[in-house]
């Protein structure tokens, strides 16, 4: 027997797929790292929900993997158009937009980073509107050795050398 979700299921759905369809596409023009894009309206987005290995960071420069996120994160979006999804916050520290990033094409970057192994979830408390698509996306990689998990750390979660 088929049954049908709770109302409060449906209408969470529901809203968010209103909300989808309201944006408009805009155009990604830079990359900064495997997790921030810069848009063609000058803004910068930082992807909610994933954390991707440091590319050019002041302190901790290169980390293991930060060049494979970032080429991954190019074939996503770079020059392509997305939509933007809001959760809870808005904005970090560094004033950056925090958004979960839709392409044209149909791909859902921050999931395909932590898909293919090339980020780790950054809880934040308030932003959950897709925790368990990425808490399996994120165990499936680290099954699998996938990116960062295969190439940058031990059976018990020590880094390589």
């Amino acid at each position: 027997m088929i049954r049908r979700p709770p109302r409060s299921t449906q209408s969470r759905s529901s809203a968010a797929s209103d909300v989808y369809k309201r944006q408009e596409y805009i155009k990604v023009i830079g990359i900064d790292d495997g997790d921030t894009i810069v848009l063609e309206n000058g803004e910068t987005i930082r992807y909610l929900g994933i954390d991707t290995p440091e590319t050019h960071h002041p302190t901790i420069g290169e980390e293991c993997g930060g060049k494979e996120a970032t080429e991954l994160n190019k074939k996503l979006v770079l020059n392509k158009k997305i939509r933007l999804i809001k959760d809870k916050s808005d904005k970090d520290p560094y004033g950056r937009l925090l958004r979960y990033v839709f392409t044209e094409d149909g791909y859902f970057a921050n999931y395909e980073l932590l898909k293919q192994g090339w980020a780790q979830i950054l809880e934040m408390s308030s932003d959950n509107l897709f925790k368990h698509t990425f808490l399996d996306a994120q165990n499936n990689a680290l099954k699998n050795k996938l990116g960062i998990w295969g190439k940058c750390f031990l059976k018990g979660g020590d880094k390589n050398e």
